[in-house]
């Protein structure tokens, strides 16, 4: 049986509108597919709440940015003031905290198996 599995992706964040650009303007950013462990962390960085209940704990999210994007992201053709911006960079300024969080949701997104990856792996009813 062979099941369709992609270890990598490139999307084009649609942050500031980004995705309305013209494609060589476009900010893109390479993903690479959680392993098991760091995917269940995310997660439950995702259902954290604010202290106050309010919604996502965006210090969570931050500390998670920090450690996950490094290394299942690169970005792609974006730079500010300062020049070039890497994947490290964004996960440490509160200035790019939206495409922080899009990243790590999309990279969860297409880390978790969809409804048809799944009729893949069900066995033949008998």
């Amino acid at each position: 049986m062979k099941v369709k599995f992609s270890k990598q992706v490139t999307i084009t964040p649609a942050w500031r509108g980004n995705d309305s650009l013209h494609p060589a303007d476009q900010v893109k950013v390479d993903l690479a597919v959680l392993e098991f462990d760091d995917l269940v962390t995310l997660m439950e960085a995702f259902q954290s709440k604010a202290g106050d209940g309010s919604g996502v704990d965006t210090k969570v999210i931050g500390a998670m940015a920090k450690d996950i994007l490094p290394r299942y992201a690169v970005i792609h053709n974006l730079s500010d003031d300062d020049g070039e911006v890497d994947i490290i960079r964004i996960a440490q300024y509160p200035a790019y905290l939206d495409l922080t969080t899009e990243i790590l949701m999309k990279l969860a997104e297409v880390s978790t198996p969809s409804k048809e990856d799944e009729k893949n792996s069900q066995p033949p009813l008998v």
